[in-house]
This record gives C-alpha cells, structure tokens and sequence, in this order.
C-alpha cells in the first residue's frame, strides 16, 4: 500500500457526509459504510463490495457494486490474468474467502476454463 501511495495511483480521503456514515453503520461495519459515503461524496457510481448487506445499501443509494471475482472475471476476460482458477484458489487458501462451490464452478465456466 506504501508504495502505491508513493506512485500516486491509491489516495487516501476522508468522507465528507459523517451523519450519512454514521447511519450506515448501524448495519454495516464502519469500512463498508465509509466505502459508501466516500463513492457518494466523490460521485463514483460503482463501488467494489462484496458483502451482500453492503451491496444492498450501495445499490439503495444508487450505486452499482461488483464483488471481487467479478473484478477478477473481468481482468481474466482482458487478458490481465492467466489463471481465474489460481486467483480464486489462493482467495480461499490463502485469506480463507469464501467462495460456495456453485460459485466457484459458475466463475470459471464463464472464464472458459
């Protein structure tokens, strides 16, 4: 994170709408219900999210959301990875996400693998 901070490609940015924020948090925890506020405050209309209560109150607010195998199903589909088995693979080995196996299985046979 360092070093994209240094590159000058992440920026860090505190949310304006603290009460918006706040009111979020009585679902959300408070990572999430920032995320929200923050993409309303900048004007950003998709928000990566993948909690299913996140989501729901993104797209509440108007936002449209993709979760990270959608992230990973579209940079697979532009060439930008090789394997979408080896990423969701070490997703649920490495960091414990969860992914069912019905997913698992939809994700790659839409990958073409």
């Amino acid at each position: 994170m360092r070093m994209a901070l240094n590159e000058g490609w992440l920026k860090v940015k505190e949310i304006q709408n603290k009460p918006l924020a706040q009111s979020l948090s009585l679902d959300l925890h408070q990572g999430e219900a920032e995320a929200i506020t923050l993409a309303i405050d900048l004007g950003i209309n998709l928000l990566v999210m993948d909690e299913k209560i996140g989501r729901e109150r993104a797209k509440d607010l108007g936002l449209k959301t993709v979760g990270v195998l959608g992230v990973l199903l579209n940079a697979k589909k532009h060439g930008r990875i090789k394997s979408l088995k080896d990423a969701m693979t070490a997703l649920r080995d490495e960091i414990g996400f969860f992914i069912s196996d019905d997913l698992y299985r939809q994700i790659l046979a839409q990958a073409g693998e």
